[in-house]
């Protein structure tokens, strides 16, 4: 389904991100992913690598912008193209509005939504240049719902929905689509540091969403651009 296609990952030394550069490989795609945790992305890289495709770790700070411009560079040295960028670095505070800290939202607001406008605007010229490209914007059902004691977090996620409508219209013409996933929770190591108590089996895998980043990835969705699809959990009998 992406034989030949190459991909960008932020935050793909873990969860949503590590399942969507596996998932990516597996239908053909070179995958680079990038994170501050240096050794979970080798590891990740060489499990891209074991599909049978080409794997890169870029160690990375998404709220560096020199990181940034270094990690499309290699990028673009290593594979000569870049088809594919899912943005899922992110982190979460949970705490009452009244204890949220100027940190807590500055992290919130540079990770979630300043990493991900950083790295688009990294990427968008050389999409547009090759006349396609898509980008995936990894968001939450906070973007779309406010949530008691997750301010910053939503004030992040709320955003990243308008960058993403935004963008999508200046790159329909240029063959650039920008679409994001908003999935209730899933089952990561985020979601267990603000949710301590749950049981991780009763909530969506990464997996889940990956599927969900290969097709906006794909083809299959050449013509879907502009969207917030909301992912949440259906129960089979």
């Amino acid at each position: 389904m992406l034989s030949g296609k190459c991909a960008l990952i932020s935050g793909g030394g873990r969860g949503i991100g590590r399942e969507s550069a596996l998932v990516l490989a597996r239908h053909g795609a070179n995958v680079a992913v990038l994170a501050r945790s240096e050794s979970e992305i080798h590891d990740v890289a060489t499990e891209v690598k074991g599909l049978g495709v080409r794997g890169l770790a870029i160690p990375a700070d998404v709220t560096i912008q020199k990181d940034v411009s270094r990690a499309l560079e290699t990028v673009l040295r290593e594979f000569a193209a870049l088809d594919i960028l899912v943005n899922s670095a992110g982190v979460c505070f949970k705490a009452s509005f009244e204890q949220t800290t100027d940190e807590m939202w500055d992290s919130s607001i540079g990770v979630n939504l300043r990493g991900a406008f950083r790295l688009a605007r990294a990427v968008y010229a050389h999409m547009c240049a090759q006349g396609s490209g898509s980008i995936i914007n990894i968001s939450s059902e906070c973007g779309i719902v406010g949530k008691a004691n997750l301010t910053a977090y939503c004030a992040s996620k709320f955003g990243l929905n308008g960058f993403t409508k935004a963008l999508a219209e200046e790159g329909r013409v240029f063959g650039v689509r920008c679409n994001a996933i908003c999935p209730t929770g899933v089952a990561t190591r985020l979601r267990a540091e603000t949710h301590p108590s749950e049981d991780p089996s009763t909530i969506m895998q990464p997996a889940d969403v990956a599927n969900v980043v290969l097709f906006l990835a794909s083809d299959l969705s050449k013509h879907v651009t502009g969207q917030a699809i909301e992912v949440s959990l259906v129960h089979y009998r």
